[in-house]
């Protein structure tokens, strides 16, 4: 009797529940690259130091060596380094700085709405309305939070997880250092 109690439960939950559509996105194509011009030595850029020790020391020994340099912004903690614009052609000048480890230009990002939207499946949900009759809008909703990290570990996220990268210690393990 109890079997049958449970198995119309069961049966009652999976005729209530809707039908959910698992279909997976299409990831869209990389825009072709694109060549760059050949750099003018006098035109400015942006780029980010990380440096070997101490951020005020670096930056102190930076600006002695390249004088016409514009010190951004410092970062001490989580990552050592400093934003720094300068001339394009005083790059060598500053990558042979005794103090800097690596020099980065500063990387520029624009969305793609014709790739996106069908990435993460929006093209899908336009036509959804929520129990209140009203149109999904995604008002309210986080799609991305840049962090020091994620412990995948956590029965919560662990069956969710797909992967990451760590920009900080340049490996494909996003676990926050400890």
């Amino acid at each position: 009797m109890r079997f049958m109690s449970w198995l119309c439960c069961l049966v009652l939950l999976l005729s209530v529940v809707p039908s959910v559509n698992a279909m997976s996105s299409v990831f869209p194509e990389r825009p072709p690259s694109v060549e760059q011009p050949a750099e003018d030595e006098w035109e400015t850029t942006v780029v980010i130091v990380t440096v070997k020790e101490d951020v005020d020391e670096a930056v102190k020994e930076v600006m002695a060596q390249v004088p016409s340099g514009k010190l951004r912004k410092t970062f001490k903690r989580i990552y050592n380094g400093f934003s720094i614009e300068l001339k394009k052609g005083e790059l060598n000048l500053l990558k042979n700085v005794e103090s800097v480890e690596r020099v980065d230009h500063l990387a520029s990002y624009e969305t793609n709405l014709d790739g996106s939207v069908p990435f993460i499946g929006g093209d899908q949900v336009r036509g959804m309305f929520n129990r209140n009759g009203e149109r999904l809008t995604g008002k309210g909703v986080k799609v991305a939070v840049i962090d020091t990290g994620i412990d995948y570990r956590h029965p919560d996220l662990q069956g969710n997880y797909k992967g990451g990268y760590d920009v900080v210690d340049y490996d494909d393990d996003p676990m926050e250092t400890q």
